[in-house]
């Protein structure tokens, strides 16, 4: 099997894990939930989602997407790869709740929620090339949790205008960095 499609089922796959943990998460939190907290809770949900989300894309580049061509230049876009899958999922997903519950997205939306997860992989996969060592870059994960975390909170707790004002500046700051990152990794490599 060609290596980007094996990459693109790999991001697939992390969005089901990460989908499986969610739902974990829910059964647990949900039978020890006191009613009247439930707007803390739904923050926290929110959070533990985002977490887990980024926490799995994470494990999956070190456990898989390294090992696919560990050129450096080449992680990036493995990663941007993995993240395609991984959107895919998550356009399923907000299919299936547009038919059930009748919620309007646009372009716009659709749009940012791909290259949320495309470029928020490319950073992780950028940031886990430049690594020297085995430890976990706990800068990079708090960074993709943060602008993720935003993200999604502008998209359910904000008003439009100032949401899509969020929403844009999130993706141009991942676009710049990952943009960034694929130049920096190049010229390193041409030095080298």
């Amino acid at each position: 099997m060609p290596v980007y499609i094996q990459l693109f089922f790999w991001g697939i796959i992390t969005a089901g894990m990460a989908l499986v943990g969610q739902l974990i998460l829910i059964i647990i939190i949900y039978n020890n939930i006191d009613l009247n907290k439930l707007a803390i809770a739904s923050l926290l949900f929110l959070a533990f989602f985002v977490l887990i989300e980024e926490l799995l894309k994470y494990f999956i580049i070190i456990k898989k997407i390294l090992l696919f061509d560990n050129r450096k230049n080449k992680i990036i876009i493995n990663s941007w790869i993995a993240g395609m899958g991984f959107s895919t999922v998550e356009m399923f997903i907000i299919y299936q709740k547009k038919i059930i519950n009748d919620i309007t997205l646009n372009g716009f939306d659709l749009v940012g929620i791909i290259l949320l997860h495309i470029l928020t992989f490319g950073f992780l996969g950028y940031r886990l090339a430049i690594k020297k060592s085995i430890s976990i870059d706990i800068f990079a994960i708090a960074f993709v949790f943060t602008l993720h975390f935003i993200y999604n909170f502008s998209t359910l707790y904000l008003p439009n205008s100032p949401s899509i004002a969020i929403k844009a500046t999130i993706i141009t700051i991942l676009l710049i960095s990952n943009i960034f990152a694929l130049f920096i990794v190049n010229k390193k490599l041409a030095q080298e």
